[in-house]
């Protein structure tokens, strides 16, 4: 019908039956539904400008406010010529003016809530006309933020209007002007000197290895197993000098398992940091237990963010210059804190993960916090998930806990980088805390903090172990790029005897596991952490992996970035995105690490499984991301032609990651992403809120647009409206 002109031969329809002093709306009307469902797939704007449709279409509108069903056809037509109009033209013809109106009337008029549809047409259009920064500028002087926020008000307060909410929302988001951060510049304050294919025509064969087969030999070190003559061995105790802390240690030392302070003193001053750490934050010192039973989600109330007025005289003090600390900067506002994260060493993005000290609070005074640089566009934060929190005094008290903190959490866009960068917004994550004691010391993280420092656990997990039954060898696999020590660690069952028939047992199926490749996913090291935890204990499962399997373990690929940043390495380079070709000296842990797979695969041991451990932030539950099950079947030489596989389980774009590369190039079949979420599950046994919890919308962006309009909604909402003519 397009091809042939029908989108033309609708607006010259539309014309001449609407100039009549009495239209005709038994032709009108399926006119109308017509050219909404025409002119959405063929950008019709500018024509409809041009034949004079767009002025009748907006009187035709004035002339049946009282008809719903008539006013619905006139608002679909317009929001499909306000999506490919000239929005200056719309703009100095006073539409939007118009537009507003409209909704206000509607708001005040419709009391009885039968005109929702029209109310949400007219929300859509507004959205369409302010996609430019003319009609930002325009709705914003109209008042248009004003009349908004106030309609939206009356709509949380009644869950008829509850689908009016969201797009009002994002229409607020979109147009309230954004403010320049309160920084000379955006950039770190530290430096350092296509889908998988699976069609049949594009299946690859295996490529070869990145390296000569003789660089191979270096990594036979790592695997101690298959030489060790398995004596007992004598380890000696570490000893030093008592302190002050020792002292305090003894008077309040708390029964936290795997966890030594003194030991955790001890690696910490070996650690390399940019900033130069000298300072250890309490919690990653001192340690701290899980919470004594599950925590709930954060209420979502039906109402808007609040201010939290304080009458606190004193300031907060602020502090993050240790260990996985990152708070740049606090500006205080009356009675709130405006906090601005770094970014990443050597460059000016990743902002998202914080963790820092505050003092000098009085107890029982509302506190709120404004983090106005975070870099996602959306967030578990808008879904439940709240701070975490960890109190000095509480710990020295017996309480050694981190808890979920925070009222009125919110997460939306206000702000924009220093030196203007295309197309990037900053969103702001605001909360009210309320701390418990006057003279406390507390600490704030997005997330359970992990340190590289807190990798000490290792020893003390290797002492727990009985070495005649757990083989548990700990080596340094590499140096990463500012030479910290990249730890690797080999678990297996020892032999029940020194016999022959006992060591050839040893020739067991190996597995590999990989984690916090990506720093600010610390929740990653903790599923890491309780990983280690479990195979070396005396659970009957865990015995039985461990005379099963060889398992090699390198719980942090980026030592670096843990200690400095939120996503990246000194080099300013995602890490998980250079295993195609990783360099040796820019990505040592990558390169180390993929070359130790290699040597497990020349001399016939190739894993039988790799997983990677991440954390995500704005999905739920516990997931994996597996590869290409055709490609996988066709490398074996098993018949693919009638092979179909959903791709939804595979990430796109992903084909430098660990899990795709290993797949590809070293032949592990079973080599997976495994995604643990900030913030609970929406299903299983593990369910933690009732049923109409909202999901996560991923693809939002609130800076841009509200979620686009899809054809089949479109032509279901006018199929409903012809069906009640």
């Amino acid at each position: 019908m397009i091809s042939k002109g029908g989108s033309e031969a609708l607006l010259t329809a539309l014309v001449n039956t609407a100039r009549c002093f009495n239209p005709n709306y038994t032709i009108l009307l399926p006119l109308l539904h017509l050219l909404a469902k025409v002119g959405y797939r063929r950008r019709i704007g500018m024509k409809a400008e041009d034949a004079g449709a767009v002025v009748l279409t907006l009187n035709l509108l004035k002339q049946n406010l009282k008809n719903a069903k008539r006013a619905a056809a006139c608002l679909w037509v317009i929001q499909v010529f306000a999506s490919s109009a000239n929005v200056c033209l719309v703009v100095s013809k006073g539409y939007i003016s118009g537009l507003l109106r409209l909704y206000e009337d509607w708001h005040c008029k419709d009391t009885h809530h039968v005109a929702i549809a029209i109310r949400h047409a007219l929300l859509r259009c507004l959205h369409k006309v302010t996609y430019s920064t003319a009609g930002r500028e325009a709705f914003f002087s109209l008042g248009g933020l004003r009349l908004i926020y106030q309609t939206t008000q009356t709509c949380l307060m009644n869950k008829a209007l509850s689908s009016l909410v969201e797009p009002s929302v994002q229409l607020m988001r979109k147009c309230l002007p954004k403010t320049r951060l309160p920084l000379t510049s955006d950039l770190s304050a530290y430096s350092f000197d296509d889908d998988l294919e699976t069609d049949q025509s594009k299946l690859r064969h295996r490529p070869e290895p990145d390296r000569p087969k003789e660089a191979l030999a270096q990594y036979n070190v790592f695997c101690p197993e298959l030489y060790h003559d398995f004596q007992e061995e004598e380890t000696g105790d570490e000893s030093c000098h008592q302190t002050i802390i020792d002292r305090l240690l003894e008077r309040n030392a708390s029964c936290i398992p795997h966890h030594d302070p003194k030991l955790y003193r001890s690696a910490a001053s070996k650690t390399k940091s940019i900033p130069d750490f000298n300072i250890l934050g309490f919690p990653d010192f001192w340690g701290h237990l899980p919470p004594k039973g599950h925590e709930p989600m954060a209420p979502r109330k039906p109402n808007v963010q609040l201010q939290c007025p304080s009458d606190s005289t004193e300031s907060l003090r602020f502090f993050s210059k240790f260990e996985c600390g990152n708070l740049r900067k606090a500006v205080q506002v009356r009675y709130e804190y405006d906090l601005i994260l770094n970014a990443d060493v050597n460059c000016s993005q990743h902002t998202q993960w914080f963790y820092f000290e505050v003092s000098n609070m009085e107890p029982n005074v509302p506190y709120c916090f404004n983090i106005i640089n975070c870099e996602k566009t959306n967030s578990q934060f808008n879904y439940g998930m709240q701070p975490v929190l960890y109190s000095v005094r509480e710990a020295l008290e017996g309480r050694p806990h981190w808890v979920r903190t925070g009222t009125e959490i919110c997460y939306y866009n206000h702000f924009c980088p220093v030196r203007g960068r295309m197309m990037a917004t900053f969103y702001t994550l605001t909360f009210s805390i309320t701390f418990k004691h006057s003279d406390d010391v507390c600490y704030l993280a997005y997330h359970y903090p992990y340190s590289y420092s807190a990798l000490a656990h290792l020893k003390v997990l290797q002492k727990s172990v009985d070495p005649a039954k757990v083989f548990f060898r700990q080596q340094t696999l590499c140096g990463s790029l500012a030479e910290n020590s990249c730890p690797l660690v080999t678990i297996t069952a020892c032999p029940a005897s020194r016999g022959w028939k006992d060591l050839h047992q040893l020739n067991r199926i190996y597995i590999v596991l990989t984690g916090r490749v990506h720093p600010g996913e610390s929740n990653a090291s903790w599923v890491m952490k309780g990983t280690l935890e479990f195979l070396c204990s005396n659970d009957p499962v865990a015995q039985s992996l461990r005379e099963t399997f060889v398992f090699k373990i390198i719980p942090m690929l980026n030592p670096d970035g843990v200690i400095n940043g939120h996503r990246c390495n000194l080099n300013s380079e995602d890490l998980n995105r250079q295993w195609s070709k990783p360099d040796p000296v820019l990505s040592p842990t990558i390169y180390h690490t993929k070359g130790f797979l290699y040597y497990l695969n020349s001399i016939g041991r190739t894993p039988l499984v790799y997983c990677d451990y991440h954390g995500h932030s704005r999905k739920k539950n516990v997931f994996l991301y597996g590869c290409s099950v055709k490609e996988t079947l066709w490398q074996s030489a098993v018949d693919t032609v009638g092979v179909k596989e959903d791709p939804g389980y595979r990430e796109k774009s992903r084909s430098a990651t660990a899990r795709v590369v290993v797949w590809r190039e070293i032949g592990v079949l079973r080599s997976y992403t495994m995604e643990s979420t900030y913030n609970g599950c929406d299903q299983g046994i593990y369910k933690c809120f009732e049923d109409d919890e909202p999901p996560c919308v991923e693809e939002i962006e609130y800076s841009k647009d509200c979620p686009a309009l899809k054809g089949a909604d479109l032509d279901s909402d006018v199929n409903n409206n012809m069906a009640c003519c």
